[in-house]
């Protein structure tokens, strides 16, 4: 596909895979960035007209959470490998953290839907400093957002012997010392994400479709959270609106979106919006 084609409009973007009969999927997310779950109901919205069904994490089945691999050389190097749940059943932890999918026949029809799902919040501490480091994130009286970081530090990295490093400072004429705040960044492409998936029970072979810089990884990724043969989930990259990074990791809503397909024997349909 050239830029040409491109730019009159020729290209093929995940929102231009047309499935006829298929699922549109909208999802369900938390309004507050830190808080736990008592309850969701989603009698009203299953009863809405168009509405195939409604999944929560208690729909999910045995669907691990999805961990990206990230590698930190050296000793005494700590990284938290927190597994991001597919929805969440006890606790959302960021605004925008997604806790139901509703699948129905038109995108309008799961929208209404969506707002009809009841999500009882209980209101827990949250942190908002919009700068990293240990001087924000490790700040006495914070609340603590994942046990599996203690005191909210993702990663702990230190490179070079140690010694020689005390020894140099040790010697040193003049010390200077400099601390830099981390901004916090959003890539925000001109495509959003989305997807198209199908499952033929034939073979029993997923087919995602999705906007990614990585079809293989994400492909790996999403079979090993629903603990699936490898072989057996294929993702599709057609044109890729923008990404800067953001696409190429795989998403809770890519495994969402998987298990729905499978419930439903149906193919599902998901162009996130502008907001989300």
């Amino acid at each position: 596909m050239s830029v040409e084609d491109l730019l009159l409009g020729r290209g093929t973007f995940v929102a231009d895979v047309a499935h006829p009969g298929a699922l549109h999927a909208v999802f369900v997310r938390a309004p507050l960035a830190h808080a736990r779950i008592r309850g969701i109901d989603t009698a009203d919205a299953l009863g809405a007209p168009g509405v195939a069904a409604v999944l929560t994490a208690a729909n999910l089945g045995p669907v691990a959470p999805l961990v990206s691999p990230v590698s930190v050389g050296g000793a005494g190097n700590r990284l938290a490998a927190i597994g991001r749940p597919i929805l969440c059943a006890d606790t959302v932890r960021h605004v925008g953290d997604p806790v139901a999918v509703v699948l129905a026949a038109s995108e309008a029809e799961a929208l209404d839907a969506a707002e009809l799902v009841a999500v009882d919040y209980e209101m827990l501490p949250a942190v908002a400093s919009v700068t990293a480091g240990p001087a924000s994130a490790d700040r006495s009286g914070d609340a603590e957002i994942d046990p599996l970081a203690p005191g909210n530090v993702a990663l702990a990295f230190a490179s070079g012997p140690p010694g020689r490093t005390d020894a140099a400072f040790a010697a040193a004429h003049r010390i200077a010392r400099i601390r830099l705040d981390q901004s916090r960044v959003a890539p925000t492409p001109l495509e959003t994400r989305g997807a198209v998936v199908s499952h033929d029970p034939a073979t029993d072979r997923l087919t995602l479709e999705l906007p990614t810089q990585g079809a293989a990884a994400v492909a790996a990724a999403i079979a090993a959270s629903l603990g699936r043969d490898p072989a057996s989930v294929r993702v599709i990259t057609r044109d890729v609106g923008g990404s800067f990074g953001m696409k190429i990791y795989p998403y809770p809503e890519h495994v969402a979106l998987a298990v729905a397909a499978i419930a439903t024997g149906r193919t599902v349909r998901w162009i996130a919006s502008r907001a989300e």
